[in-house]
């Protein structure tokens, strides 16, 4: 170390930049904590596909957006009812069956 030259602490975020820090960490703690929720509201949306018709713009596909758009995503549920042809109605697959008996059995 130069003479006249105090030793630098451990790097600390600028006060502009610590603003942005701290949410970033309560939502990754948030986002891992929030995993059993989602699990557990993607099984609902599941069983209601399978149980009773739930159209794409019902009130629950809107309440459950994020949700739905994982399971689609995942292929749980399709809209898909044939080579060119697609419903109003999300329909469960043959592979969301088999993560709701998993889950129930």
């Amino acid at each position: 170390m130069k003479a006249g030259k105090t030793p630098t602490k451990e790097w600390e975020p600028s006060r502009r930049n610590r603003d942005f820090i701290k949410p970033a960490k309560a939502l990754a703690k948030a986002a891992v904590a929030d995993t059993g929720d989602a699990l557990g509201r993607l099984h609902r949306v599941l069983r209601g596909v399978w149980r009773e018709q739930v159209r794409v713009k019902s009130d629950l596909a809107r309440k459950e957006a994020d949700v739905i758009a994982m399971a689609a995503s995942l292929q749980l549920i399709t809209t898909k009812v044939g080579a060119q042809r697609f419903a109003k109605t999300w329909l469960i697959t043959s592979k969301g069956l088999t993560w709701l008996n998993e889950k129930d059995g």
